[in-house]
């Protein structure tokens, strides 16, 4: 139960923080990242859905996919010993839309698993394609 009542309290903590990050977001360029007690909340930076996180449960190459079950982008946590501050790294690749021009950030999960990804201006859909090949490691019998 107390694991529960935790929970609940992030919960409400993220929904009371999230109008006034929408406030300030006309007046910053980037990722806004507020902190109360303890608990960040911070940008995919590929489908800019938020999400919380505990800075003091966070581990170094702690790896974290996006809560936004549609992007799937993954990041590594990187914490700094001194200052105990996080930050995330990502892997993405940005291509151009072949209709629109417009740029799209895909997440290396997607082109790693082959998933179907769309541009967010026309709705263009794309698939990557790929060969995969394999080699025989050396056998030892």
């Amino acid at each position: 139960e107390p694991k529960k009542a935790q929970n609940e309290e992030q919960r409400e903590i993220k929904k009371s923080i999230l109008p006034i990050a929408k406030q300030l977001k006309q007046y910053a360029k980037g990722n806004i990242v507020l902190t109360i007690n303890n608990i960040e909340i911070n940008q995919c930076p590929v489908c800019e859905h938020d999400f919380a996180f505990a800075t003091n449960k966070v581990k170094h190459g702690l790896t974290r996919k996006c809560s936004n079950f549609k992007c799937g982008a993954l990041f590594t946590a990187n914490v700094d010993k001194t200052s105990k501050k996080v930050t995330f790294t990502y892997k993405t690749y940005d291509v151009a839309c072949q209709s629109c021009e417009q740029i799209i950030v895909i997440p290396e999960e997607k082109i790693r698993n082959l998933d179907k990804f769309s541009c967010s201006n026309c709705h263009s859909q794309y698939i990557p394609r790929g060969e995969y090949g394999f080699a025989l490691l050396s056998n030892e019998s």
